[in-house]
């Protein structure tokens, strides 16, 4: 699955996710009742969008890139690096996934390095990784003991194309001897 299916995917599976929520009871229902959204008139550089007006094309979902005017924008295809020019046409900023949900390219490439990271940790040393965030040139995320969900540490470094996931194991494990924070930057193994 590339990432833009797998995007659209998690969209319409939130959506559905609310669907059900929608037959349970009124407590759960306020709960959940502003996880996915669309915005209008909050959009920023950087958000997913979708297009209204226009015919389905490549770019109708994608993200900002510049907003030029009240009715021009230019539009960043999903997990590529094209860009479309739009002229009159309306956007809705999709709000309410998982920040994770949101990655794509590089980034999400990334994420799934840090899940394989998570699952040989939690195997031989029964700790698993929590908040991971992925920016486009940083990482970070807390290695938590999961019966007490107490933070040991938190390990927040660089990454590039040739950060591998050996490299990022060994941080951690170095984190887990000294159960300190561990803010060194990456280089590959």
């Amino acid at each position: 699955m590339n990432d833009k299916e797998r995007i659209l995917m998690s969209i319409v599976r939130r959506a559905y996710e609310l669907s059900l929520i929608g037959r349970t009871s009124r407590p759960s229902r306020e709960k959940h009742e502003h996880e996915l959204s669309f915005d209008a008139e909050n959009i920023k550089t950087g958000d997913l969008v979708m297009a209204l007006t226009s015919q389905p094309d490549d770019f109708m979902v994608g993200y900002m890139h510049q907003k030029i005017g009240y009715s021009e924008s230019v539009i960043r295809e999903i997990g590529t690096g094209k860009l479309c020019n739009y002229k009159n046409e309306e956007f809705l900023a999709i709000r309410g996934l998982q920040e994770s949900d949101y990655y794509d390219g590089p980034r999400r490439e990334m994420y799934e390095k840090v899940l394989k990271v998570d699952y040989q940790i939690y195997d031989k040393h029964y700790r698993y990784l929590k908040e991971v965030k992925v920016t486009d040139d940083e990482v970070s995320f807390s290695v938590v003991v999961p019966a007490t969900q107490k933070e040991l540490f938190t390990c927040k470094f660089e990454y590039n194309s040739r950060t591998t996931i050996k490299s990022m194991v060994k941080r951690v494990l170095k984190g887990l001897r000294n159960e300190q924070q561990v803010p060194l930057p990456c280089k590959a193994s």
